[in-house]
Formats: structure tokens, C-alpha cells, sequence
């Protein structure tokens, strides 16, 4: 009993440490379908069963509960042939973002059974044509399409209980029978019916160096007879082929021609062998067919004879006329291409030789008379050419000019324009040469020449005579065409109020700008101005005199390019005085001329000139939205002409706003004005005279003069309305005067409310507004009534009832009332099926009523109640690893507002093994599968996997061990993360306990090259070595990969970690011992960085040097240099001793300083 409690509190409290339950849905289909026929289960990624679950019978849901993350996949188990969308989810469980542990429902929805079939090939049993179209049609609407395998076989998923037709197609073949019904119940089905194909088409083409041929005759022979008719294609002979044979394939079926394309069909052939003979045959000529049999078979497709059939080996003539029915040209070079071929005899006639069958482009060439490339077909059946006909004669002439325009003239700038008189193409255009010569090819017609000038031509005076020629083009060349050169008056007549004196008429050629001028010295009110021997061209004529306005002061005239009987005349009158106004702003003035009002103008701001029509004094009144800075009338005298400027000070607005109910005084419209000048005002608004909107709208205004930038801010206010926009900040705008400087909408509001039935008080009422976030909140009274307003008509309103432990429904056809029923309580109970002990931990998957689910588990009491359940049917399923529970689900009703308790108990029936992952020194190794497989023959534990991960403490738990099962637990290292594992594997009977303490140490793969090695020297020598490594490419440079120095303590020595590259490497020692002192050979090992781990060893021995006895006849210094040296020599241990701890303090000076160059890296 003990032992149980404990076992479930551990269980409880590792499963209460995650936070995924597990995975949940439905299993969805539109028809109905049982849905305890189908099962969901969870595989690891290796595809190992980790659960197995039915589907609630009520609705399809499903729920799958496990506690570990990685990477799993959720597979739909259905009777064999139900299709569902989709039949598998991949799963990464990670704790955050998968959607088990987000609790999104994962749904299978069932598309339907399958239906199977297959076409065949007639004469066949077991095969048919792939690539035919399939439909499955119901009620002549095409449903699914699809096409068939290698060996004519199709499949339809997903589809529905209902009766179908069959229907096969395809663009070329012949079918026996094309379709067939079947109806499908409540499983897959198997059309019985087969569809047959009894023919298909066979192609192929005739061609001649790459041109089709046609009117080849096909014959097509089979050495059997055939079951099957045969279509497309004629069973007679064509004429004069009754003797040819095939002795291959003796029986004649057919024959067929080629086309225009040379391309040639058999419709229609059941499989069989086959042969084909080509055969051709005229009155004097014949071709040359190869291949001369063509033997092929008919399976299960369509032939295409890809080569087909080839003409090798024809001359032919031609013959060049000048017209359609004209004379025949002699001496013109025949072309193809590039080549010359021919040259045209007196009868017009050329020939073609050696030539092959194909398109060629002819062409002819003649100094005169151009003609047409022309494409032909040349083959046997062309032994005549069409003739080749004369396109166009060259037409030649010249234009003379005796006295060229001012400025750069060249006739190469003037073009002659040829037109068709028949007017069916544009007119084509030549350019002349510098002697303004021309030559144009024409085709033979009616034409007008007619040269064109340049603008500046024209506008400089250059007129052409005659202006264009009449010229036909019949069937030979025309060199005559000539072309010879074209001044005139002008007179301006002046109109004057008074006198026209000192007006100023200027005449201003347009093209060169040359200005001719006039000044009228008579005093009479009419003037005439003449202007003579002016060029031809456009001119413009203008008149001006100070302060006086013209009816038009300019005008454009045309002098003739021909001689004419009158001068081009222009005419001008005086309209009045000028009147020169610069405003700040559009207004309108009025003009008084001896107190009588003249006329009104509309001005613009800026600078306006007006035209006073009479002599003297007048009065200037301006009206406007604007208030300007004068205060005396304006006066303006025709006799003392001066300029009137008008500066606005202030500028009129006005604030409208529209509504559809007219108010009275007390619910009169106010608004509130706020300026940026400190002022504040407050004015209510008037219903507007001119009151003409639609629709049943009225309009109130009001007025406000303000500066210009001025900054308002207006909030109008009422009693009923709402506005639209509450309130406005504007600015005022001078170039707005008399606008509507905003628009309010008055918007009649309206009320939201309701009532809850049966009536309770203090229910949360939310008025949500379409389209916006905001909610209103307000609860009723107690009567179970709410109203909420005014609100804005146009926006929608969403209501929605809340009270703790109801739930509240809309009462149809009604917006705002509601019908409280307080929901039902729904307690479960699990303890121990023996031991009354209550079990927690256990997941309760809940789903039913109104599309309610719920997966929880139980409490430390083994307890869960479930709360605000509306009344309905229920299906709930307990679920926890190494146990089985009595019921284990179960369908149950719940009435309105009752509490129903459901008692169940647990049973073990698994138990787990339990340990750690850790290295050789006891750090913990995590995320890593441990696997128990059972190895027992027994038919109950056969193929049992379980698994489980190690955590971040190491610590692993493998749940589910079967009680008289043996198993081999291994750790799974899928990702070769170590080298080995101790122990390799664990091998346990599973009884009704767990087993606990199994540790498994894991080693971890080295990835890099250890280099270790030793020295054999006597260990006086030891502190004068060091070990030098380079790469083997580099082992002279003074750049060395590492450098280690032994010391006294130990000959032994290891190197930084190398990268294990099979890289090669030189290992070098190296001796600070003197050499004037030490003889010695300094050794060196080359290697290859492969395997893990190499070991050198190196021997080191150096000898002293022998002193020579004799003494020969040397230097003053000798002596005392070989005193020291026998010195030296007799006390060398204590020389020797103080000389090692000179060179170990140098030395260790020397590697200080080295060591940044050393290259030595850091081991990982």
C-alpha cells in the first residue's frame, strides 16, 4: 500500500512538471460514418506506437495524452480504403509553440471512399493505355478527374455514397466502349465494367530536303487479319498500286495520302504488327521514296514515325513579264539567295536546276524596273514556276530654285511626296539631292508629286510652282518630271475713339522673326498702314498705344504663295481705356459712370486690367466675402490714369451642418468657437434661406470673419443629435472666402435595449461596436431590463449576456433579449481500484453538448469537477500511462442546472525503469532516448517498445513495462553523439515494481589529434630541450605550429589538440646546449594527423668535446683561453650546474618573448 502512494506521488509529480497533455480533434465528415471503427495513434519518428486511442462515437473527437517533447507523428487509423484529409500530422512537440501544447485541435476530415478501376487495351486482359483522361461525373457535372497508370489503371479518392458514371477520353484514340456506372455505398468499390480502347493513331510525314510533300500514297499491310475495324483511311488501292507487295506482311488494310503539310494519319489501329509502302507515280515523272518498307507495331499508344519518309532527288522553269499580261523582259538576272541562276532570255523565260523539293525565295534584278521577291515551292508537282511580274518603275525628275530663302537652304531637306491618287497607302516621300534631283520606284498607278518644303522654307518665303503634278506609271521607267521657284501686299486698317495718333502697328514675320514698323501720324479716327514686297509666309501684326485696350491688339495673317488681285489686309479697334486693379483676393467690382452702375467684373487676385469704354471720371464699388482696408469710394479717371490696389483684412467662413430633423429652441444646435487669437465664441446656428439639399435634410449655418491662418476649433453641441465629426480644427484660408469651412452631420441618435428572461438583476450586459474595439458595459436592473443610448444609427451593435454560472441565449427575431438556464456541474472521482487511494494526475478528455471539450487532470484527490456545462450528451475517456480505468469511457446525460458524479477506479498495470545518462565524471547527459525493447517470445510482449529522454539532470524514466515481459534497455543514440555507452545494455524482467538506479556512462566522440611523446636523455639535459612542430610544406619557417620546453620533472610531453585533417606534420628537437661545448645530432619525426592519438619517442645524446693536447705557436690569448677551458673542464658538475641556471634564465626570457610568434593554440 505504501509503496503504490509513493509510486503515484512521483507520478504526479513528474506529469504536474509539464505542460503538455497531450493532442487533441475530431475526426469530421460531412456524412455519416461510424466513427468507433476508427482509431488515432501516436508514433515516435522511428514510427514505434507510443498510444493508441478511439474516437468519441458521439462526435469523432479524440484525445492522445503524452508528456514527453520531440518529434512524433499523429496518424489516423480508418478501415482500409476511407480517405481522409489529412492521413498523418508531423509533430514537434517543443512546449511553446506546437499546437498540442497551444491546445489547437487537430482535425482528420473524411473525404471518402475509393473508387477503383481499369481500361483496357481490346484483346487484352490485363493492360491498358496510360494518360487517358478519367471523370467521374454524377448528374452530368464532372466531379473529379483523373488519368491513368502504366497498365491503364485509375483511382478516385474521396468520394461520397451516391451513383456515378465512369467516363474515358482521350483526343485520338478509338474507344469500344468509353463508359461505365458504379455505385458506392458505404465502402470502396471496384468498377467491373472495363472500359475498352480498340484503336489508335498512327503518324508520320513525307518530306524533301526538310519540305513537306504531298499526294504520296501510304500502304499499310499486317500479317494477320484483324479483329477489330479499321477507320480513317480508305480500303481500296490507289490506282496503278495493285501490284505492289509487302511479302513481310502480305494482308493489304489501307491506304491514306499526304497532305499539303506532307503529314499523313492512320485514325484508327488495334495493336498489331505492321508495315508500310510509300508509292507514287505520274505520267512523266517519278519519285524516289526512302525508306522503302516502314514496319512498326501498335501496343497500348500512339506512333509517331519521327523520320518518316524522304523524296531524295527535279529542273524547273519560269518566266519574267513587265505586267500581269505584258511584254515578257529580257537580260534580268534570276536569283536564289545570293546566287545567279539564270539570266531571262527574249521571251522573259529562266530555269532552275539540280534543285530539291522545298521553298525557295527568287528574286529579280534590273537596273530600271524592280521586282518582288517571290516565295515558291518547288517540288516534282511544280514543273512550270509561276511567273514573276514586274513590281515598280523608277521615276526620276528635278526642282529648280532661282532665288533661295534667307538662312541654310539645301534641297536635300526639301522631300517630294508621291501619293496614290487611289489614296489606299500613305503618301511616300523621297528626299532630293543637292542639285535637287529625285527618283522614286513606283508602282504602276495614278500619282501626284508634290515637293515639300521645310517649315523654314515656307516661313522664309519659298514657294514651289507648279504646287504638284499629275503623273501615271504604266509599264516602263519615267525620267521627266520638272519643278520650278514663286512676293505680295499687306494693309492694316485702325479704328480710334477719338484720334490715331501715335499708334504703333509692327508687322513680325513668324519664321525669321523680322519685325517691320509703323507709327500712324494722322489725326483722324481711321487709319490705313501698308506694307509691300513681303515674302509668302504666316505673320502676325499687332497694335498698341499707353493705357488704351484694344478689341483684339493682335492678329495672325497669311501672305498667298500665288499672286492675288488684293493685299492681305488686318483690321484693329480702339475698345476703350485700361483700368489697371492689383487685389489681394477674387472679387467682384462694380463700375459707376456718372451715378448709373456700367457693368460688374469679376477679378482675380493679382494684377487685372479692365476696359473702360468712355472718356472721364468713374466710381469703383468692390463686393466680395473679403473686407478691405479702404473706407472712402474709390474714384478712377480715364484723363489721369493711375493703378488701384486693394489689400484684404478679413475673410468670411461659414460653418454648415446637415441633419434630417429640424430642431426646435430648445434642442437648438450651438456651436463653439475656440480661435488661435485668444477669442472664444459661442453662437448658435440659423436654419439656411437657401434650404435646397435632398432627401428630407435641412442645413443650418452661421458666419465668422476671421484673419487668413487663422486656427479654429469648432464643436457643435446638442441636445438630440450626434455629430459627425465631433469636433473640427481648421484654419482659415483667404482663398476659401464665402466656402463652407466644415460640415457637420447631425445624426438623430438611437437606443440599444432588452431584457433577460427569467428576470435577473446585475447581468453583465457588452454593446460592442462594429468595426471598432470599443465595448460598452451596463448590467441590468431588477427586472432584467437594460437600456443604453443615444447611440449612432449607422454603426452595428453586437449584445452579448454574461452571468457567472448561466448561460444566456438570444431570443429569436429580437436584438437585445436574452433566456438565462443556469448550467450544469459534472465531478469525477478516481482512486485505486483496491486500496480506495485517490489516484491524481489522471487525463480526463470531456467532449460533447454544444461543441464543448475539455482535457484536465485530476488533483492531489484524484478529483475533477467541471463547471458551467450546458445540459446535453457527453463522452468522456481517462487516460494515463501504466494504467487502466474501470470505465474507462463513457457516454452520460447531464440535465439542466443538476450536479452528476461519476465514480471510477484505476488500476496498474505497467511500471517503468528508471536512472541517469551521464559522463565518466558524473556530469549528467541530456536529451537522450533510453529504449526498452522487449525480447520475450511470449505473444503479449512481442514487439513491446517504450522509451524515454533524459533530462537536465540526467535523470530518465522509460514508463510502461509489461509485468513477465523481459527487455533489453539500451540508451538510443540516433545521433552518434558518443563513441560507446557502459553498460552496451541492461537486460530486466519486468514485475510488478519499478526498477530503479540503472546508470548508463556515455562516451563522447573526440574529434580532434592528441600528439604526446618523451625524450630518453640523461635528465641534466632535460631543461635544454624543447619540442618544435611544423607543418611538413613549412618546416623551415620561423613560424612554428607549437613549441613545448621540458623541464627537469618529467621527459614526458603533450601537444595542443590538432585538427584531425590528415594533415603532415614535422616534429623537431631542438637544444640550447653550446655548441662549442656539445657535440650532438638533433632529431626530428615526420607524421600524418590520422587517428585520434600518435606517440613519439626521441633519443637525445650529446657529447662534450675533446680538448687538444698539443699547443702550436698561436696568439697571446691562447693561453689564457685554454686555462679557462681545463678549468671548466675539471670542475664541470659545479660549472655544469651554475650554467644550467643561467641558460633556464635565459631561456624563460626567450619563450616570454617568443610566445606571441610561437603559433601555439589553445587547447578546446
Amino acid at each position: 500500500m505504501n509503496l503504490c502512494v509513493v509510486v503515484l506521488l512521483c507520478f504526479t509529480k513528474v506529469v504536474a512538471s509539464q505542460e503538455i497533455l497531450g493532442c487533441g480533434g475530431f475526426v469530421k465528415s460531412d456524412v455519416s460514418i461510424d466513427f468507433s471503427q476508427i482509431e488515432i495513434q501516436l508514433l515516435t519518428a522511428e514510427g514505434i506506437l507510443k498510444y493508441q486511442t478511439e474516437c468519441a462515437p458521439n462526435n469523432g473527437y479524440f484525445m492522445v495524452p503524452f508528456v514527453d517533447k520531440g518529434d512524433f507523428v499523429l496518424k489516423i487509423q480508418p478501415p482500409k480504403g476511407w480517405i481522409f484529409d489529412p492521413m498523418t500530422v508531423d509533430l514537434h512537440v517543443d512546449g511553446i509553440t506546437d499546437p498540442c501544447t497551444k491546445g489547437q485541435d487537430i482535425n482528420f476530415l473524411f473525404k471518402g471512399f475509393m473508387v477503383t478501376g481499369q481500361i483496357l487495351t481490346v484483346g487484352s486482359s490485363s493492360t491498358g493505355p496510360k494518360d487517358l483522361v478519367v471523370a467521374l461525373v454524377k448528374d452530368q457535372t464532372t466531379l473529379l478527374k483523373t488519368t491513368t497508370t502504366e497498365d491503364g489503371s485509375y483511382a478516385f479518392n474521396g468520394v461520397l455514397p451516391g451513383k456515378y458514371e465512369i467516363v474515358a477520353s482521350h483526343p485520338s484514340y478509338t474507344f469500344k466502349k468509353s463508359q461505365t456506372k458504379v455505385t458506392v455505398a458505404n465502402n470502396n468499390i471496384r468498377s467491373q465494367n472495363d472500359i475498352i480502347v480498340s484503336g489508335f493513331d498512327v503518324h508520320g510525314h513525307v518530306s524533301a530536303q526538310g519540305q513537306p510533300v504531298s499526294g504520296v500514297h501510304l500502304l499499310l499491310f499486317t500479317n494477320t487479319k484483324l479483329k477489330e475495324k479499321v477507320g480513317g483511311c480508305s480500303v481500296a488501292r490507289p490506282s496503278g498500286s495493285e501490284q505492289v507487295r509487302c511479302d513481310s506482311h502480305p494482308i493489304f488494310v489501307c491506304a491514306t495520302t499526304s497532305g499539303a503539310d506532307g503529314s499523313y494519319v492512320f485514325p484508327s489501329l488495334p495493336p498489331a504488327l505492321y508495315s508500310i509502302l510509300p508509292y507514287h507515280r505520274e505520267d512523266h515523272m517519278q519519285f524516289d521514296v526512302e525508306p522503302q518498307e516502314l514496319k512498326f507495331s501498335v501496343q497500348n499508344s500512339r506512333v509517331d514515325h519521327s523520320d518518316g519518309f524522304k523524296v531524295t532527288g527535279f529542273s524547273v522553269q519560269g518566266r519574267v513579264l513587265n505586267s500581269a499580261k505584258g511584254k515578257p523582259v529580257s537580260g534580268a538576272k534570276v536569283m536564289i539567295g545570293d546566287k545567279e541562276q539564270d539570266v531571262t532570255n527574249a521571251e522573259g523565260y529562266y530555269t532552275l536546276k539540280h534543285m530539291h523539293s522545298g521553298m525557295v525565295d527568287v528574286s529579280v534584278v534590273m537596273t530600271d524596273i524592280n521586282f518582288p521577291t517571290t516565295k515558291m515551292r518547288v517540288g516534282p508537282d511544280t514543273p512550270l514556276l509561276p511567273n514573276i511580274i514586274a513590281d515598280s518603275f523608277l521615276v526620276c525628275g528635278k526642282l529648280t530654285v532661282d532665288e533661295p530663302p534667307s538662312g541654310q537652304f539645301s534641297f536635300s531637306k526639301i522631300q517630294m511626296s508621291v501619293s496614290d491618287s487611289t489614296e489606299k497607302s500613305k503618301p511616300k516621300a523621297t528626299s532630293l539631292d543637292k542639285k535637287g534631283e529625285f527618283c522614286a520606284m513606283l508602282r504602276p498607278g495614278q500619282y501626284t508629286l508634290k515637293p515639300v518644303l521645310t517649315k523654314a522654307m515656307e516661313d522664309g518665303g519659298l514657294v514651289v510652282t507648279p504646287t504638284s503634278q499629275q503623273l501615271t506609271v504604266k509599264d516602263e521607267p519615267v525620267k521627266s518630271v520638272a519643278f520650278g521657284q514663286f512676293r505680295g501686299n499687306v494693309q492694316v486698317d485702325v479704328s480710334c475713339i477719338e484720334t490715331c495718333k501715335d499708334v504703333k502697328v509692327e508687322l513680325i514675320s513668324k519664321h525669321t522673326s523680322k519685325k517691320i514698323k509703323q507709327i500712324v501720324a494722322s489725326n483722324e479716327k481711321n487709319a490705313a498702314v501698308k506694307f509691300s514686297g513681303i515674302l509668302p509666309g504666316k505673320y502676325a501684326v499687332s497694335v498698341s498705344h499707353d493705357n488704351w485696350c484694344w478689341a483684339s491688339d493682335s492678329s495672325s495673317i497669311e501672305v498667298p504663295h500665288q499672286a492675288e488681285d488684293k493685299p492681305t489686309t488686318a483690321s484693329f479697334q480702339q475698345s476703350g481705356y485700361q483700368l489697371v486693379c492689383s487685389i489681394s483676393h477674387d472679387i467682384e467690382l462694380k463700375i459707376h459712370y456718372t451715378d448709373v452702375k456700367v457693368e460688374s467684373f469679376p477679378l482675380k487676385k493679382g494684377h487685372n486690367r479692365l476696359c473702360l469704354s468712355r472718356t472721364g471720371e468713374y466710381l469703383l464699388e468692390p463686393v466680395s466675402c473679403h473686407r478691405f482696408d479702404i473706407h472712402t469710394p474709390l474714384k478712377y479717371n480715364t484723363a489721369r490714369p493711375k493703378a488701384i490696389t486693394l489689400q484684404a483684412v478679413a475673410h468670411e467662413a461659414v460653418i454648415a451642418m446637415e441633419t434630417k430633423q429640424k430642431l426646435d429652441d430648445v434642442s437648438k444646435a450651438t456651436v463653439t468657437i475656440k480661435s488661435s487669437k485668444g477669442k472664444a465664441t459661442k453662437e448658435h446656428m440659423t436654419l439656411s434661406e437657401d434650404n435646397t439639399e435632398s432627401g428630407g435634410s435641412v442645413i443650418y449655418k452661421l458666419s465668422y470673419w476671421g484673419g487668413d491662418g487663422e486656427k479654429l476649433e469648432i464643436t457643435p453641441s446638442s441636445s438630440l443629435l450626434l455629430f459627425e465629426p465631433p469636433t473640427s480644427k481648421v484654419t482659415m484660408k483667404s482663398s476659401q472666402c464665402s466656402t463652407e469651412l466644415v460640415r457637420f452631420q447631425g445624426i438623430v441618435g438611437t437606443f440599444v435595449s432588452g431584457q433577460v428572461t427569467p428576470a435577473l438583476a446585475n447581468v453583465d450586459i457588452a454593446i460592442a461596436i462594429g468595426g471598432t474595439d470599443k465595448v460598452i458595459h451596463l448590467k441590468t436592473d431588477k427586472k432584467g431590463k437594460y437600456k443604453e443610448g443615444p447611440l449612432h444609427p449607422d454603426n452595428t451593435y453586437t449584445i452579448s449576456a454574461t452571468m457567472e454560472d448561466y448561460v444566456m441565449t438570444k431570443v429569436e427575431g429580437s436584438q437585445g433579449d436574452f433566456v438565462a438556464k443556469k448550467l450544469s456541474k459534472l465531478v469525477f472521482k478516481i482512486e485505486m481500484e483496491k486500496s480506495d487511494v485517490a489516484l491524481p494526475g489522471v487525463l480526463l478528455s470531456i467532449s460533447g453538448g454544444d461543441n464543448y471539450r475539455s482535457n484536465n487532470l485530476t488533483g492531489d484527490d484524484g478529483t475533477l469537477t467541471l463547471t458551467k456545462l450546458e445540459p446535453g450528451q457527453y463522452y468522456f475517456k481517462a487516460m494515463m500511462k501504466e494504467y487502466k480505468f474501470n470505465p474507462s469511457a463513457q457516454v452520460i446525460d447531464i440535465a439542466e442546472g443538476a450536479e452528476t458524479q461519476i465514480s471510477i477506479r484505476g488500476k496498474r498495470v505497467a511500471f517503468s525503469v528508471m536512472g541517469t545518462v551521464t559522463s565518466l565524471n558524473g556530469e549528467p547527459e541530456q536529451d537522450i532516448p533510453v529504449r526498452a525493447s522487449s525480447k520475450s517470445s511470449e505473444k503479449t510482449c512481442v514487439g513491446l517498445i517504450e522509451e524515454g529522454i533524459s533530462g537536465n539532470d540526467g535523470r530518465y524514466r522509460v514508463r510502461g513495462l509489461r509485468p513477465g515481459c523481459v527487455y533489453d534497455v539500451t540508451v538510443h543514440d540516433v545521433t552518434r553523439r558518443f563513441s560507446h555507452v557502459t553498460p552496451e545494455v541492461v537486460t530486466l524482467e519486468a514485475d510488478e515494481h519499478d526498477h530503479e538506479g540503472l546508470r548508463f556512462i556515455a562516451f563522447r566522440q573526440l574529434s580532434g589529434f592528441e600528439l604526446s611523446g618523451n625524450v630518453i636523455t640523461p635528465v641534466e639535459f632535460l631543461p635544454f630541450i624543447k619540442m618544435v612542430l611544423y607543418r611538413a610544406n613549412d618546416s623551415t619557417s620561423s613560424h612554428p605550429v607549437h613549441t613545448v620546453s621540458l623541464t627537469r620533472a618529467t621527459p614526458f610531453f603533450n601537444l595542443p589538440t590538432l585538427p584531425r585533417d590528415e594533415s603532415e606534420y614535422v616534429l623537431k628537437l631542438e637544444s640550447s646546449l653550446a655548441t662549442s661545448v656539445y657535440e650532438f645530432t638533433a632529431p626530428a619525426a615526420g607524421f600524418f594527423a590520422v587517428g585520434p592519438h600518435k606517440h613519439i619517442t626521441f633519443k637525445f645524446e650529446p657529447q662534450e668535446k675533446k680538448i687538444d693536447a698539443e699547443i702550436p705557436n698561436v696568439s697571446v690569448f691562447t693561453l689564457p683561453f685554454t686555462l679557462l677551458v681545463i678549468f671548466l673542464a675539471y670542475n664541470y658538475s659545479q660549472v655544469l650546474q651554475y650554467l644550467q641556471i643561467f641558460v633556464q634564465i635565459l631561456l624563460g626570457k626567450r619563450e616570454i618573448a617568443q610566445e606571441p610568434r610561437s603559433g601555439r593554440k589553445k587547447r578546446n
